[in-house]
């Protein structure tokens, strides 16, 4: 569940996780360290808003990578 995800990122033992929230926070940091804002955001699934099948279907062909 990603809204449970981005509350982890944000909690002080984050690393107890899963690594893949390790691994988004360090890459976030590193962003924030060259100066760009990270903003993560909730979005609710199949709620349709407009954008949010196309960008399922492009998470979904990301994990095959």
């Amino acid at each position: 569940e990603t809204m449970g995800a981005l509350t982890v990122i944000t909690t002080p033992n984050f690393q107890a996780y899963h690594e893949i929230i390790t691994e988004i926070y360090i890459k976030a940091s590193t962003l924030r360290q060259c100066g760009i804002q990270v903003i993560l955001h909730w979005v609710p699934s199949h709620v349709n808003l407009e954008g949010n099948d196309r960008a399922d279907q492009l998470a979904n062909e990301a994990t095959c990578l």
